[in-house]
């Protein structure tokens, strides 16, 4: 039972020596950028240098993105039972229950034809519930020859499951005076073993013949694993922020300086739309009050969003989303709204709030007490105008409100404080 396995492991103490980490969450931005390998570079065009000479303003800034946890509401469990000596049967709430079932064949030797993974109908995992707690289960099981049950506590959930990388990201941009974008070099280290999640999201819509778009990653002392939209997220919130950044220097106004920039007609449609319902030009400033736009796109679909909030001191309120989205052909339009709502409340918890703290490999804020995710007073008004092309074949719909609302937010905080956002989240550092 769950009581006598808590007071069978109360009477264990443990002791073991732990191994000093430079790395923590004040540390960690300069550690991404020295430990980094893997270099690759995604795209290469043009003439950088040639560019920057010739550009009428550059402009540079570096980005980071803290880690953050996927936050499920249920922690891992499973139950594994052998049977037959050779045959595993697993009853989980893995969200790939047939990467599941090829990992513990793998780890206990036996044929996929051997495993069978049950799954239970759960929320959402957001790219965590991994294989770990079946293969836990399913050894356990295995040593004692009976069934086994294996459930995470909430502190054990935060503290071993995976988390979404850190990031560091630089940009320097070349413009020219009527607001061209002429140059974009861009480069990305992004925690963690597996370089591909940070290709995501990196390349820019913005077009311009000398670019250079790179990745890479680096050492993680946190196990970092899969996110809503992977790094799509992260990187674009530094490339929206430093359009925004671009926009206020020239003395342009964002909306305008994208649509200058932007060739694809279906970026094109989605600002126009999520502009046009969010009455962009006719927006009222006033003390404390700030708007906020960002675009994006992600497994296949185009989004652009815009925020209205106030800040209060250390306190900030969004107060109204409105998004355009380009799916194609939605077959479920309400399908559709609500994944974009879910997507842009997930991301207004990481833009203001959400972020693993941690001193060398130890977690300091495993539980909802310390670490902070939307609630239903955090929840504005949404509205989500579906602008696709009926005749166009359906793309996603799960993620791609994710990857721009982090980003404006955080245009609509500088709009209304005058300070600039560089880092996620924002709130601590109000």
């Amino acid at each position: 039972r769950e009581d006598v396995a808590e007071y069978a492991l109360s009477t264990i103490r443990a002791r073991w020596e732990e191994a000093r980490s430079e790395a923590s969450d004040w540390s960690l931005p300069g550690l991404l950028k020295d430990n980094a390998k893997n270099l690759v570079v995604l795209r290469e065009s043009g003439s950088l240098d040639a560019a920057f000479d010739s550009a009428d303003r550059v402009f540079e800034g570096v980005y980071f993105i803290p880690y953050v946890a996927n936050a499920t509401m249920e922690p891992c469990a499973s139950v594994a039972e052998w049977d037959g000596g050779d045959h595993l049967t697993i009853w989980s709430g893995n969200r790939s229950p047939f990467s599941e079932r090829a990992g513990l064949a793998e780890a206990f030797n036996v044929s996929e034809d051997s495993v069978d993974v049950i799954t239970a109908e759960v929320g959402g995992s957001f790219g965590s519930k991994s294989n770990t707690v079946s293969y836990e289960a399913a050894r356990l099981a295995r040593e004692v020859g009976r069934p086994v049950r294996v459930g995470y506590s909430r502190e054990e959930e935060f503290t071993w499951s995976t988390v979404r990388p850190a990031a560091l990201i630089e940009i320097r941009s070349g413009v020219s005076d009527d607001g061209d974008i002429v140059a974009w070099d861009y480069i990305a280290y992004h925690a963690g073993e597996t370089p591909f999640r940070g290709r995501r999201g990196a390349d820019t819509p913005y077009g311009t013949e000398n670019v250079r778009i790179s990745v890479a990653n680096a050492e993680s002392p946190l196990s970092s694993g899969s996110y809503r939209s992977l790094g799509g997220a992260v990187n674009h919130f530094a490339r929206e922020v430093h359009i925004d950044e671009i926009a206020t220097g020239m003395g342009i106004d964002p909306v305008e300086l994208r649509m200058r920039n932007l060739k694809h007609p279906r970026y094109r449609r989605v600002l126009e739309a999520a502009t046009q319902k969010f009455g962009w030009q006719a927006r009222n400033g006033s003390d404390g009050k700030g708007f906020g736009v960002a675009l994006g796109h992600d497994v296949g679909s185009y989004v652009a969003q815009c925020v209205e909030l106030s800040v209060s001191g250390r306190e900030v309120q969004v107060e109204r989303v409105v998004a355009a989205f380009d799916c194609g052909l939605a077959l479920n339009p309400d399908g559709v709204r609500n994944q974009v709502e879910g997507s842009i409340m997930m991301g207004i918890g990481t833009a203001l709030w959400e972020a693993m703290e941690f001193d060398g490999g130890r977690v300091l804020n495993p539980g909802f007490s310390r670490y902070r995710v939307p609630r239903i007073t955090d929840a504005p008004e949404i509205e989500v105008e579906l602008v696709g092309d009926p005749d166009t074949p359906s793309t996603g719909a799960g993620e791609p409100g994710i990857v721009p609302i982090a980003a404006a937010v955080a245009n609509a905080v500088t709009d209304a404080t005058g300070r600039r956002v560089d880092q996620l989240p924002i709130v601590p550092r109000l």
